[in-house]
């Protein structure tokens, strides 16, 4: 998911935001991005660029996607693919929409580091008593 942006994003306040949104993942930084982690098997890597932040969902833990390569390479590529596509591709792709979901409230301003997104106080609809 490429999530264009007008300014410069720093990568600490993003991080801090999505620690804040996401309670349930364990963010943090490898190397030259950041890791949202769900699950083992199930995250988002977050990429900051000059004028885009891209999000990723990907094996969130190094070893897993050495195992992952080795057995497509090792195993032949129809099984392994099969068994990731069964098992793991609809997750990780769940876990990217979320994680973008907050990116993009980030980047468009709705979302500070103090709270949840999109988080406002209840408001009764019109013609409703409170």
């Amino acid at each position: 998911m490429k999530i264009p942006t007008q300014t410069e994003i720093d990568k600490n306040t993003l991080m801090a935001s999505l620690t804040a949104a996401l309670p349930d993942y364990k963010i943090y930084t490898r190397q030259s991005f950041i890791v949202a982690e769900k699950t083992g098997t199930v995250g988002a890597n977050i990429v900051v660029r000059k004028n885009k932040v891209l999000v990723v969902g990907n094996f969130p833990n190094m070893g897993l996607q050495i195992a992952f390569v080795l057995a497509v390479v090792f195993l032949g590529v129809l099984i392994p693919l099969l068994l990731f596509f069964i098992l793991v591709y609809g997750k990780q792709k769940a876990a990217e929409k979320e994680v973008g979901a907050v990116v993009t409230a980030f980047v468009s301003g709705a979302l500070t580091t103090g709270g949840a997104p999109m988080q406002q106080p209840y408001a009764p609809a019109p013609g409703y008593p409170a």
